[in-house]
């Protein structure tokens, strides 16, 4: 993808991945039922949210795509969002990063947050949200600064609109840190569905 090449090369990652062509057109069908849950609701967020595919990382990295030293780390999350009996995060070291599958979203499905350990205040960690389709190429990036080096939760990081005549589109997301030193871990990845509007 366009955007993940760029970010590949902006941290100056000496090993990328090559993920071609059109995720797809969402169609009418393709956005299945969501199982969601109040999962921010302890940092004032009381919308819905649904796990991204993969994106608590219980079943390794599959099928999230890493390139560089990521990979999945048995030391999760302290916040039990998506439940007790859960053991796992994704390990971002420097020049590494993780991208999910292609994820069908549907109209109202407006951002992502997710959990996160920075290496140390300071640090940074960028978030690209991209889709592509028949319609073009769109996508938001999100930098998030670190004000300590402990679990903490992302902002709520928005999903570029380019969707079709039913109100659907397939979003990737990208997560890599932008420093040269240091390891953060990312857990509970999670999509907002305003069911709560």
């Amino acid at each position: 993808m366009k955007l993940m090449h760029r970010a590949v090369a902006a941290a100056t990652v000496i090993s990328s991945v090559a993920v071609g062509g059109f995720a797809g057109t969402a169609t009418a069908s393709d956005c299945e039922a969501r199982s969601t849950t109040a999962a921010f609701a302890r940092w004032g967020d009381s919308n819905q949210y649904f796990v991204a595919d993969g994106g608590t990382f219980e079943m390794g990295s599959t099928p999230w795509v890493t390139w560089g030293t990521a990979r999945v780390t048995r030391n999760q999350s302290p916040f039990a969002m998506t439940g007790p009996g859960h053991a796992r995060s994704m390990r971002l070291p420097a020049y590494s990063g993780a991208g999910t599958p292609p994820i069908c979203v549907f109209h109202n499905e407006e951002s992502v947050r997710f959990s996160y350990k920075a290496p140390y205040a300071g640090a940074t960690l960028a978030v690209y949200v991209e889709v592509e389709n028949e319609l073009g190429y769109d996508y938001t990036e999100t930098y998030i600064t670190a004000t300590r080096r402990a679990w903490d939760v992302s902002p709520v990081i928005d999903v570029p609109n380019l969707r079709d005549g039913n109100g659907q589109q397939w979003i990737t997301i990208w997560i890599q840190p932008l420093d040269g030193i240091g390891t953060w871990q990312v857990d509970d990845v999670m999509i907002d569905p305003w069911i709560a509007r």
